[in-house]
């Protein structure tokens, strides 16, 4: 049985081909059927959104257009009866995007199918630049391009890889996380944690910040910092301060490793 291809989107790229695609298009290969969603939603700065894919992998790119655009690429067994579908609400001021399977005898109603064996979805979103994002997958990867805004994100063993200016709140329990920051443009903390695995922050040459790192791993870095461990404790604590340290970035991990980068590109 052929396994659906993982990240349809491949390395995002949405160019202007890709978004032209038609919604309803579809095509066969190997028993498994793809067709293609879009939909598009107006946004505001003042109201927040949450993207929650389930299904595979979620790659968002920010836009200077005023209006939040989805592409689902879905994947299924041939013959199946289920109906996928990007279904959207309004909830206490957050606009709340998720991709769903339907059964068809069960008008509205959501049912689950068994990823890589029965289904797939892959999401590319074009942002807005100021919109204030939640992201929510289970196993699948997610990637975030230019955030100019608050930024969380939360997978189960899914991958994490963000560039961004803004703080962010990231957690995935088993898959790695990487975030770069290419500009420090933002107050307060930011908090990246894991259960198991790596952490890596990349860093501009000009950093003006605090940043505390927790783990039983390895903790690399490029700059000074103080380390502190107890008697048997195999838990060590880091902290590195650069300039004025005005804003805090907390990097936590159970048992991965910790890495903090001074990238000089940036």
């Amino acid at each position: 049985m052929m396994n659906p291809r993982r990240g349809a989107l491949g390395a995002f790229g949405l160019s202007v081909a890709v978004l032209s695609m038609e919604a309803s298009a579809q095509s066969q290969s190997d028993g498994w059927e793809i067709s293609r969603i879009e939909r598009s939603f107006a946004a505001t700065d003042a109201l927040s959104a949450k993207i929650v894919n389930i299904y595979g992998d979620l790659r968002v790119r920010a836009s200077k257009a005023g209006e939040l655009f989805l592409l689902a690429t879905v994947q299924q067994k041939e013959g199946s009866a289920l109906r996928p579908e990007l279904r959207a609400a309004e909830i206490d001021g957050v606009h709340r995007i998720e991709m769903t399977f339907g059964a068809p005898e069960k008008e509205g109603a959501a049912t689950a199918c068994e990823v890589g064996r029965e289904c797939r979805a892959d999401i590319a979103a074009l942002v807005p630049a100021g919109q204030k994002l939640e992201l929510l997958t289970e196993g699948g990867l997610i990637e975030v391009r230019a955030a100019e805004r608050y930024l969380e994100v939360t997978t189960g063993t899914g991958e994490i890889d963000i560039l961004t200016k803004r703080p962010v709140l990231a957690r995935s329990e088993h898959g790695r996380i990487r975030i770069v920051f290419d500009a420090l443009e933002w107050q307060g903390e930011t908090l990246v944690e894991t259960v198991t695995s790596d952490i890596r922050v990349e860093l501009p040459a000009a950093a003006d910040l605090v940043v505390e790192l927790s783990t039983k791993g390895y903790i690399t870095t490029d700059y000074s910092i103080e380390i502190e461990t107890a008697p048997n404790d195999l838990e060590k604590r880091g902290r590195v301060r650069l300039g004025e340290g005005t804003r805090t970035i907390r990097m936590r991990s159970e048992k991965g490793n910790l890495m903090l980068i001074r990238n000089l590109a940036l």
